[in-house]
């Protein structure tokens, strides 16, 4: 079952004007915000307009920042009022005049460009697949130092050997334990 699009409470409550509400999304939808009575009767749309998936909380702060900075406030008390430092506030205004609404959209963290590129990762599954004594390791047993020396000597590129595991789980490989046996254990004894 997918996940359903969630409603946080509202804060703070009672209602007014400074009032955060935040929806969490599983997909981008078309949604409508507004605010009904007790008889159920709509007394004002908030928003209606298309929504992105996941929690759009900065977005909304932004343009309620933009709101009240239009409204006349300075930006030290719009920074207090929806919970910002005042150079946020600045910020947001500067770039609003520049970039229009597009410049309040949430963008995404990419984060740090990763060190091997999606066919250099492939690449490596294959050397892996072929085996460590195949990369000249004296057993054919991966460990992180030994990918690690593999990857430095093949592609280039240098990994901190903590960081090995989290790259072998994102190419669907687990870390697991070689079974110890003795050396005198002979195999078609046992299944014979």
């Amino acid at each position: 079952m997918p996940p359903k699009p969630t409603l946080m409470a509202p804060f703070p409550n009672p209602f007014n004007s400074e009032t955060m509400i935040v929806m969490s999304l599983p997909e981008p939808v078309h949604a409508e915000l507004s605010v009904h009575n007790l008889i159920g009767q709509r007394i004002r749309v908030l928003r209606a307009q298309p929504l992105s998936a996941g929690v759009n909380r900065l977005e909304r702060r932004r343009r309620r920042a933009l709101e009240l900075v239009e409204r006349g406030l300075w930006p030290g008390e719009v920074a207090e009022r929806v919970g910002v430092d005042r150079s946020s506030v600045r910020r947001w205004k500067a770039a609003y005049r520049e970039k229009g609404p597009e410049a309040l959209k949430a963008k995404p963290v990419t984060g740090r460009p990763p060190k091997l590129t999606q066919n250099e990762k492939q690449e490596l599954e294959e050397l892996l697949l072929v085996g460590a004594e195949a990369a000249g390791f004296d057993a054919d047993l991966w460990t992180c130092p030994r990918v690690a020396k593999l990857i430095r000597k093949h592609f280039g590129v240098r990994y901190h050997v903590d960081h090995i595991g989290r790259l072998l789980r994102s190419l669907g490989w687990s870390p697991q334990r070689p079974q110890r046996r003795a050396l005198e254990r002979d195999e078609a004894r046992i299944r014979g």
